[in-house]
């Protein structure tokens, strides 16, 4: 009887009318779990671009027609950022790379091809993306590598070896 008396004074207090309210925006916005993104207002001439790789939200974006790169870059919530070590350089290095590829003739090709730096799109070039297209973005982390007594003591002994070979050969051809 207690549950009977919850459900009807649920329903009583307007949880219809927010389902009714959340039903009637889903042609608005339809974003979450399906990676289906819409940033397009009423009346837009939209186009669809996917977006790969590494950015906080891939997925295919509904976006308006003529939107820049970096645009749809923000959109895709952008790359991630690293952490930085504080009082030193990082081991790490990060490179960040995107590509927007486009199908023409039955196959894809680079359009756009640029290199982030230090987590910002940089560019002169800043495409408008075309319905179809594809935005990937790539990380790419190497270890920096330090001078160690070992590359010390390696750089030493092959100039001493390029030095006793040398004076070995200056000592047969007097």
């Amino acid at each position: 009887m207690k549950r009977f008396f919850l459900i009807s004074l649920v329903a009583l207090t307007g949880a219809s009318s927010t389902q009714a309210q959340a039903l009637a925006n889903l042609s608005e916005v339809y974003s979450g779990n399906t990676a289906f993104y819409r940033h397009v207002e009423r009346g837009d001439i939209t186009v669809e671009v996917n977006v790969w790789g590494a950015v906080r939200n891939p997925g295919l974006y509904e976006v308006p027609q003529n939107t820049p790169l970096n645009k749809l870059l923000t959109l895709s919530g952008g790359p991630p950022i690293g952490v930085t070590t504080v009082g030193g350089p990082s081991q790490v290095q990060r490179t960040l790379h995107l590509r927007l590829l486009r199908t023409g003739n039955g196959a894809l090709h680079v359009v756009f091809d640029a290199e982030m730096k230090d987590g910002i799109f940089l560019s002169e070039q800043n495409p408008v993306v075309e319905h179809g297209d594809y935005l990937v973005v790539e990380v790419t982390e190497r270890q920096r590598q330090r001078f160690t007594w070992r590359d010390a003591l390696q750089v030493s002994t092959a100039v001493a070896a390029f030095a006793l070979a040398t004076e070995r050969i200056v000592r047969l051809f007097p």
